[in-house]
């Protein structure tokens, strides 16, 4: 879990602070309550330079919790992390190939509206492409 690594993050993030940092897939914490790890990933927003990746939803659900579309922890986290991090260090990923197997990418590119996250138009735009759109000004390759 995210706990093995966060002390090498922050020490990353220390010694480098003009090095982005993206944590992928909700750093990997399965669920805001039961999951020790969901502090330790909210406690690197004190890193400007550290964003996270709202993917793979099917990946860090619970123990016990039901595996359907859009995923009932989806919404806490995405809401926990926009507050956290600020509108401008969260974005979207589908977790392509594996997501087809799972919702689609379809629903998978759905998931923040259906989630109940409570995304404005512009926290929405900004986590479904434009903050990483800023990440990489020059595009992709």
């Amino acid at each position: 879990g995210l706990h093995l690594h966060v002390e090498d993050i922050r020490a990353l993030c220390t010694e480098s602070p003009d090095t982005p940092v993206l944590m992928d897939h909700f750093g990997f914490c399965k669920g805001v309550e039961d999951d020790t790890n969901w502090p330790a990933l909210l406690s690197l927003a004190q890193f400007p330079q550290v964003t996270v990746k709202a993917s793979a939803q099917f990946r860090v659900l619970p123990s016990g919790v039901a595996s359907e579309w859009p995923y009932p922890t989806t919404g806490p986290q995405l809401r926990q992390l926009l507050d956290t991090f600020g509108t401008r260090r969260v974005v979207w990923g589908s977790d392509f190939p594996y997501v087809s197997e799972q919702c689609g990418y379809e629903r998978a590119a759905a998931i923040v509206d259906a989630c109940g996250a409570g995304l404005s138009p512009e926290e929405r735009a900004a986590v479904m492409g434009g903050n990483l759109s800023a990440m990489f000004p020059g595009g992709w390759y």
